[in-house]
């Protein structure tokens, strides 16, 4: 299921390309990997999040560019840091609710 949902969100919801910045919130879990893996391999930039060194070590394995541990870092910061101030092309969320951003800071992510 995981698979399938991963690869309905990369080509139906918004297809990544090459050149894309993809944002993936729990990168490290199950589908956060999958996500990672088949962006790097459409040829995105994979920026992702989880909490634990551990897990961004794992993330980076699995083809994330950038881990950022959102307990340490500002979220909307780092990113926009690491695209100067571009943003990203599309967020993919394994969480929901509770990670969302404030609204006015969506309006810069």
């Amino acid at each position: 299921m995981q698979g399938i949902t991963t690869l309905a969100q990369l080509t139906e919801a918004y297809y990544v390309d090459k050149g894309d910045t993809v944002f993936i919130h729990t990168v490290a879990g199950g589908a956060g990997l999958l996500h990672a893996q088949l962006a790097k391999a459409r040829g995105a930039t994979v920026i992702g999040t989880t909490s634990t060194p551990e897990k961004a070590a794992l993330a980076k394995a699995h083809g994330a560019d950038h881990v950022i541990l959102y307990k340490q870092e500002n979220t909307v910061e780092r990113v926009l840091e690491l695209t100067n101030g571009q943003g990203v092309n599309v967020i993919y969320d394994g969480i929901g609710r509770a990670t969302w951003v404030q609204p006015q800071q969506l309006r810069s992510f």
